[in-house]
């Protein structure tokens, strides 16, 4: 198995037709191509400082529910 990037999927299937031709592979024989999209590290790094943004504003807010609803903090209130 090969892999790499290409950059225009036209002019790669041209050139590899071309090349096979040059070659004398008949047509039934030509090598098969299947395209695969894979996610770099480059974007998942890039939204992460987002998601941990988001992630930490509804820990705070679950923690601001929990201590509002505890007993202790209402005790407080009817203190104050």
């Amino acid at each position: 198995m090969l892999w790499f990037n290409i950059g225009s999927v036209d002019s790669f299937e041209r050139n590899l037709e071309n090349a096979q031709i040059d070659m004398n592979v008949e047509p039934p024989n030509f090598v098969p191509v299947i395209y695969k999209t894979e996610l770099e590290a480059a974007s998942i790094t890039g939204i992460l400082p987002t998601l941990l943004i988001i992630g930490n504003f509804f820990s705070f807010m679950c923690t601001v529910v929990i201590i509002y609803n505890s007993h202790a903090f209402k005790n407080i209130l009817v203190i104050l």
